[in-house]
C-alpha cells in the first residue's frame, strides 16, 4: 500500500465520529418534523372549527328569522363585500400559544330564553 491509498481513506475515528453526530441528528430532525407536523394539524384543526362555526351561525341565523317569522334573506349578495367580510385566518401554533385550561361548565340561566331563539336553537340540536 502506497503513502498515497493510506491518505485519501478517512480514519477510523472520523468514520466513528460521522456516524455518533448521524445518529445524533436523525432523532432531533425528527423531533422538529413532528413538531412541524403537529402545528399542522392545530392550525388544520382550527381552520375546520372556524368553517364550521361559520356554518352554524348562518344555519341559525336562518332558523331565527324562520321562527320569527320574517322572511328569509334574499341570495344576492351586496356589491360590495369588502366592509362586510372579514374572514378568520387560522393562526394557532404550539411554539407561541399555550394550551388553554378546559372551560368550567356553563352555569344554568336566570330566566329562560325567548321563544324564538330557543325554538331556533331546538332546529338545530339534530345537527349539533
Amino acid at each position: 500500500m502506497s503513502d498515497r491509498e493510506a491518505r485519501r481513506r478517512p480514519r477510523l475515528r472520523s468514520i466513528l465520529l460521522l456516524s455518533y453526530i448521524l445518529v445524533l441528528a436523525i432523532p432531533l430532525g425528527g423531533i422538529s418534523l413532528l413538531r412541524l407536523y403537529d402545528s399542522m394539524l392545530i392550525r388544520q384543526t382550527e381552520a375546520e372549527l372556524i368553517v364550521q362555526g361559520a356554518a352554524l351561525a348562518a344555519l341559525y341565523r336562518a332558523e331565527l328569522r324562520e321562527a320569527m317569522g320574517l322572511p328569509p334573506t334574499s341570495s344576492t349578495p351586496p356589491v360590495d363585500n369588502r366592509d362586510r367580510f372579514h374572514p378568520a385566518i387560522a393562526s394557532l401554533d404550539l411554539a407561541r400559544h399555550s394550551v388553554l385550561d378546559p372551560v368550567p361548565p356553563a352555569l344554568p340561566p336566570e330566566e329562560p330564553p325567548a321563544p324564538a331563539p330557543a325554538a331556533a336553537g331546538e332546529a338545530l340540536r339534530p345537527i349539533l
